[in-house]
């Protein structure tokens, strides 16, 4: 029967409620300027409050709730159109029988929704029309249905999936209309074969990221091609992934990281044709032995990080043409260290004209 003083109540975190119930106030439009509520680890409760008669409500989290199977079970709001009519960020987190966001299907239910993470709720079969929806996380096992409902998001520009152990592919189509989309990060899929190819006709894409990928085949001539627009892309513990001829068509690409991948011996020729490159990392590249003199031709070239790469003994005679290059830093590299020595090493005279120059026995990783 706890009810605080409600009518300048701003902020509510409610943890570790043991009730099956919610008291009737949290849901009272009274709670006119609540703006953000979290319900975490309310194990016992059977159903949440009618969280849509929150006429201001624009943050809500709830976590670890293994009851609930809707986020609002009401069809009816007392006159507030559609409910959550203030919602900006949504976040539910380990939610087992989650089953729909709302009990009538209704698909207009979060007109104003921007952020919205996803976080071990297996059961969830899709997702309403979420006209104003920018930011979209999904984390650990889901339902393929979810995925595929991801083509109705409209205005979406950001897309992290991450932790799904099983997911062998993404469904077909889950991209088709997300013209806005400008990032995708895909995130420890072990079990990943394929990247999306209808990626290939979404024109505002600028950065993908891959870490933890083992199964992942590497990027299709046909998937690098249609990526005209991408500005950053990183690579991270990504075991199959090798560079190829196509990867000249990343003309507008500004920012490259490669990191821990075993296969990657030499730095493939295509890469000097990326002329906008501005920031270069290669980090923990065992096996790679040398960088190719062509790197005179990223002109544009503003910082260069090299960490963990054995086998590379010396740097190109052409990093003297990058006039533009601000910093270089080299980590754990024992050979390059001794060359790369101030004033004494033998790569020095190459690299002297550096404003900024970093040579650390530490590893560093940028993933």
């Amino acid at each position: 029967m706890l009810q605080p003083q409600t009518q300048q109540l701003r902020i509510l975190g409610v943890r570790g409620y043991t009730g099956s119930c919610f008291p009737e106030w949290m849901s009272s439009p009274t709670l006119k300027y609540l703006t953000s509520l979290q319900l975490v680890h309310c194990k016992c409760c059977l159903h949440l409050p009618h969280l849509g008669k929150l006429p201001s409500l624009k943050s809500l989290t709830v976590s670890n709730m293994s009851h609930v199977k809707y986020l609002d079970e009401n069809s009816c709001d007392d006159g507030v159109a559609g409910g959550f009519i203030c919602l900006e960020k949504l976040v539910l987190v380990k939610l087992p029988n989650l089953i729909i966001l709302s009990r009538d299907d209704r698909e207009n239910m979060l007109p104003h929704l921007s952020q919205f993470q996803i976080i071990e709720c297996p059961k969830l079969l899709g997702l309403p029309c979420l006209p104003s929806l920018i930011d979209m996380s999904i984390s650990g096992k889901c339902n393929t249905g979810l995925l595929s409902s991801i083509q109705k998001l409209v205005s979406l520009e950001s897309l992290m999936i991450s932790g799904n152990e099983e997911l062998t592919c993404f469904p077909d189509g889950m991209l088709i209309n997300l013209n806005s989309l400008k990032k995708i990060g895909i995130y420890s899929l072990s079990a990943l074969e394929s990247f999306p190819t209808e990626i290939i006709n979404l024109s505002a894409v600028q950065e993908i990221c891959i870490t933890e990928c083992e199964n992942l085949k590497s990027l299709t001539d046909e998937v690098l091609q249609g990526l005209h627009s991408l500005k950053r892309l990183s690579i991270v513990k990504y075991q199959k992934f090798n560079l190829s001829q196509s990867f000249q068509y990343l003309t507008c690409l500004e920012e490259l990281v490669i990191q821990s991948c075993s296969e990657i011996e030499v730095l493939h020729e295509s890469l000097q044709h990326m002329t906008s490159l501005q920031s270069l990392t290669l980090c923990d590249l065992p096996n790679l032995a040398s960088i190719p003199d062509w790197l005179g031709n990223l002109s544009l070239l503003q910082e260069l990080n090299i960490s963990q790469c054995p086998k590379l003994t010396c740097l190109p005679m052409s990093i003297q043409c990058l006039t533009g290059l601000k910093r270089l830093s080299i980590y754990s590299c024992s050979e390059l260290e001794k060359r790369c020595k101030e004033k004494t090493g033998d790569d020095w005279p190459k690299i002297a004209h550096i404003p900024c120059i970093v040579v650390k026995n530490i590893r560093m990783f940028y993933g």
